[in-house]
């Protein structure tokens, strides 16, 4: 069993005062709520647009879109654990916010470019 000695208090009580004082700003709740938002839109709009694009324009037959989507939605539980580690270590998350914007922007410009 632990003996508990003054610094064990204080401890706690550091720890308690620091938690108190890292409390995020309704301002910064409301741009984060905002970011899922608009995020969510482009991540669960994609779908069917997608499926309806492969089918009218590349004539990709259902079972064969299916399986494209699936594999995204594979991909996208695959790759969560890590990316969320990845965030959770580094302090820069607004500069990981516009760099994943900047690479799905080139991203589009790059595919448009090709047709």
């Amino acid at each position: 069993m632990m003996k508990w000695h003054w610094f064990n208090f204080h401890y706690i009580y550091v720890r308690k005062m620091y938690e108190k004082s890292r409390k995020p700003s309704q301002k910064s709740l409301w741009a984060l709520d905002y970011l899922n938002l608009f995020l969510a839109d482009v991540r669960d709009g994609v779908g069917p647009y997608l499926a309806i694009y492969l089918k009218a324009s590349e004539n990709w037959n259902p079972a064969n879109i299916g399986i494209a989507m699936s594999a995204s939605t594979i991909a996208t539980v695959i790759a969560q654990t890590p990316t969320g580690a990845l965030v959770d270590r580094l302090r820069q998350k607004r500069m990981l916010i516009v760099l994943a914007a900047a690479i799905v922007g080139v991203a589009e410009q790059r595919y448009e470019l090709s047709f």
